[in-house]
C-alpha cells in the first residue's frame, strides 16, 4: 500500500486544456513518476521496486545502488557536521 507522500495527483493546465494524472515520487531520488494520465500524450510508468528496500523507484536510479533520498539526506547532514567540527564547513 502507497502512503500519501508516495502517491500524488498533478494537475497540468495549459491554453484550453487541462491534464490530470496520478504520479508517484521515486523513493531513491524524489523524482515525479506519472502512473495513470487523462490525456493519451501523458506516458504512463509504473516504475519499478528497488529489491534492497522494496520502494518504487525511476529508470534512473534501477541501475544505482539503494540510496533511499531520506538516508541520502542523512549522510549529508552528518558529513556536514563533521566538516564543522574540523572547521572546514
Amino acid at each position: 500500500m502507497l502512503t500519501p507522500r508516495e502517491a500524488g495527483q498533478i494537475n497540468i493546465f495549459g491554453p484550453g486544456k487541462r491534464k490530470e494524472a496520478e504520479t508517484l515520487l521515486c523513493a531513491h531520488c524524489q523524482r515525479l513518476m506519472v502512473t495513470r494520465a487523462s490525456s493519451p500524450d501523458m506516458k504512463p510508468y509504473h516504475g519499478e521496486v528497488c529489491r534492497k528496500c522494496m520502494k518504487r523507484i525511476c529508470p534512473l536510479c534501477m541501475d544505482k545502488p539503494c540510496l533511499p533520498f531520506m538516508k541520502w539526506i542523512e549522510k549529508q547532514e552528518s558529513r556536514d557536521r563533521m566538516l564543522r567540527q574540523i572547521g572546514v564547513g
